[in-house]
């Protein structure tokens, strides 16, 4: 918020932009995460046990009472989880690396600050 307020202070626009990451523990790809636990040098023996969480989970499409098959999930980190915030955590931090502007990172979202 101070840089912002400096930011209008000065008479420049503040850009802001807001991205729900709701869908995010949904979509996240198992490969990816193990691959930035890896990358944080967390040891092998740590990895095995998320990679175990991770994986055996399947899903199944109910419509108006027809099932779908079951299909393997490759991507996801259970809701309602204890695991699941800190993995998702690991997931994004990287994210205010690769923008080009400020990025603040909150609580289930992040703020994008271009001025």
């Amino acid at each position: 918020m101070d840089k912002w307020a400096e930011t209008l202070d000065r008479g420049e626009t503040v850009h802001c932009i807001y991205m729900d990451y709701e869908k995010a523990f949904d979509t996240a790809p198992h490969a990816r995460l193990i691959s930035k636990l890896r990358a944080y040098h967390i040891s092998e023996q740590m990895i095995n046990w998320i990679q175990s969480f991770l994986s055996g989970r399947e899903q199944q499409v109910v419509v108006n009472g027809d099932r779908l098959d079951w299909k393997r999930v490759k991507s996801g980190i259970a809701k309602g989880s204890v695991l699941g915030p800190l993995m998702f955590v690991i997931f994004i931090n990287d994210l205010p690396e690769l923008a080009d502007s400020d990025v603040y990172l909150l609580t289930d979202d992040n703020k994008n600050l271009k001025a």
